[in-house]
């Protein structure tokens, strides 16, 4: 078992350091990306978010065709209270794929699911802290094409962010903005995103293309218990971001992320006021939730 500061791995519950090589190249998330995954937030050993992310989880396993076995739950649990002993921050991934099948691209009708989970500490997490430094958003020229039977779960085929920031210079104040080919606003390839104008807090509804965040999940549930707000899910063009009062990003691992500016168009302090208010709301909700 890995000890403090060290990364823990398990593989269908079993220690990395035990496994063949075998066991973890012959998979099919390695070959085809043919699963899901999740990335968590864990605050001294706990996992706030656990619930969300386990819906948006069985989902995505759901629409993939694996079946999430008895099995799933009692690792699980025995992953979860290894990372609660350990009492550290940090970052948890459960990935989960397809045991390896018939050849090549074809499944067999396989749909038997492998578990991968993962914790390593961090000092990215601090606890009981829900907004982030500000970014500015940089819109890329990439476009996330339509893919609605991918849009919204989580899953292993990350090319289109490649593609997509191949070119971009990963600074840590910085975020590429993706785009559709209408030129329509979708995420960033780490957050969903959220703008305001008058009262209306605005998302992108995702059912074309991106991925359905867990914090953007929580924050369309909290719905009116941000004070002043009416949110909205709907189609988001461009130069409407552009006019907005104010924008932030959100993830599960950050919270919540206020946009000082996108291009060559500034926010002001307005995002960040904002971005108190929601990350606020939202740390109420996790700890009456604790």
């Amino acid at each position: 078992m890995a000890g403090s500061g060290d990364a823990l791995v398990l593989l269908n519950g079993c220690s990395i350091a035990d496994l063949s090589a075998d066991s973890l190249l012959l998979n099919r998330g390695f070959h085809y990306a043919d699963g899901v995954f999740e990335t968590l937030r864990v605050e001294s050993g706990r996992l706030p978010l656990l619930d969300f992310h386990l819906v948006r989880l069985r989902r995505g396993c759901e629409h993939l065709g694996l079946v999430l076995a008895d099995v799933f739950a009692v690792q699980l649990s025995a992953f979860t209270q290894a990372v609660r002993q350990r009492g550290e921050s940090g970052v948890a991934k459960l990935t989960v794929y397809r045991a390896a099948a018939a050849r090549g691209n074809y499944s067999g009708l396989n749909s038997t699911a492998e578990l991968l989970f993962q914790f390593t500490p961090s000092s990215v997490v601090i606890d009981g802290q829900w907004v982030a430094p500000p970014v500015r958003l940089k819109t890329v020229s990439y476009r996330l094409y339509p893919n609605p039977q991918l849009a919204g779960i989580k899953h292993l085929n990350r090319l289109d962010y490649a593609l997509a920031t191949k070119n971009f210079s990963a600074e840590l104040n910085c975020e590429a903005l993706l785009l559709d080919p209408e030129d329509c606003v979708v995420e960033t390839p780490h957050h969903n995103i959220f703008c305001l104008r008058g009262h209306r807090l605005m998302t992108p509804h995702l059912d074309k293309s991106g991925v359905a965040g867990v914090m953007r999940a929580l924050i369309l549930g909290l719905g009116k218990k941000i004070d002043g707000v009416d949110i909205q899910v709907c189609s988001l063009p461009f130069e409407q971001l552009l006019a907005s009062d104010a924008v932030f990003l959100c993830n599960a691992l950050r919270g919540i992320v206020p946009v000082a500016g996108c291009d060559r168009v500034a926010f002001g302090d307005s995002s960040t006021e904002l971005a108190g208010r929601v990350a606020f709301a939202v740390k109420n909700y996790l700890d009456v939730d604790r």
